[in-house]
């Protein structure tokens, strides 16, 4: 009995370091976006919030998601949203049609529904961050994306 308790202390002590350690990473990227520039804060902000629209509006119709975008995210670059989609649906060799947006997003959407949900959140992730990268001026550093893209998902778009 004696052991479980002292097993029990060891795995609280764990539990709590790393509990501390992601408070600190959290709050590290909190700063750091709070200090970027609107531009790319809200390309940051676009390729969340465009993953985040995709993947709970799988079925949705292209159109209904385009539309959703649009509402949400009315000063996004079309172009620039759509070449972040057609590189993300090429890196699952997923073979859209070219410039054909909704073609682009249903392949996504079809991704998306076959995917095991323990790793979703990584998956939109990582697709919001190709988006980000694209949506971010010129010059824009990666590893500022990189570093704050998990915050931005978190405190924006996860339910």
């Amino acid at each position: 009995m004696q052991n479980k308790t002292f097993v029990g202390k060891i795995l609280a002590a764990i539990a709590g370091l790393f509990s501390g350690i992601l408070k600190h990473v959290f709050e590290g990227a909190e700063k750091t976006f709070d200090e970027l520039p609107d531009d790319i804060k809200n390309a940051l902000i676009h390729g969340s919030g465009v993953m985040d629209l995709i993947g709970s509006m799988l079925d949705n119709t292209p159109a209904e998601i385009r539309a959703a975008i649009k509402e949400k995210f009315p000063d996004i670059d079309e172009a620039a949203l759509e070449s972040g989609l057609f590189q993300i649906a090429h890196g699952y060799n997923l073979l859209p049609e070219e410039n054909n947006l909704d073609d682009v997003i249903a392949k996504i959407q079809e991704k998306l529904k076959s995917l095991n949900t323990p790793v979703w959140d990584d998956i939109i992730q990582g697709m919001a961050k190709l988006i980000a990268i694209i949506l971010a001026p010129e010059g824009t550093k990666f590893a500022v994306i990189a570093s704050t893209i998990e915050y931005v998902y978190q405190k924006y778009f996860k339910k």
